[in-house]
């Protein structure tokens, strides 16, 4: 499935979903950078990501420090199935530069609520496709 976000309530929020495996560098930066010079992309925007399907065995082999700093949101919220999917992103928090924050949930409302501690939290889901809301 290829790195592609939904805008729709950018540049607050960007949605990821059903991503398989950690996207490489240069994909990153070709979409971030893309997001950032159509303003959809700012230090503000936080990314709500699909995590579930990933197979983070075969992830591990691109998943390095610099994949974190490739331009994207400093604040992510990735809901995720398993365990392993935790420790993937609990990994990548720790390699992550100072300013980022990322973190695994397995509900899209407990990402949700993290994502917008400081603010009221959006009343709809954001994982399914918009024609299922």
């Amino acid at each position: 499935m290829p790195f592609v976000a939904d805008t729709t309530y950018a540049p607050q929020l960007l949605v990821f979903r059903n991503l398989t495996e950690w996207p490489a560098v240069a994909e990153q930066i070709a979409v971030y950078g893309r997001l950032t010079g159509e303003g959809l992309l700012n230090v503000n925007t936080f990314a709500l990501l699909d995590f579930r399907c990933a197979d983070v065995t075969a992830s591990r082999t691109r998943a390095e420090p610099h994949t974190v700093t490739a331009g994207g949101p400093r604040r992510r919220a990735y809901v995720v199935n398993t365990v392993e999917q935790i420790g993937f992103i609990a990994t990548m928090q720790e390699r992550a530069p100072r300013g980022f924050q990322l973190q695994a949930f397995f509900s899209e409302a407990d990402a949700l609520a993290w994502l917008f501690s400081r603010s009221k939290p959006y009343p709809v889901s954001f994982l399914t496709e918009k024609d299922d809301r």
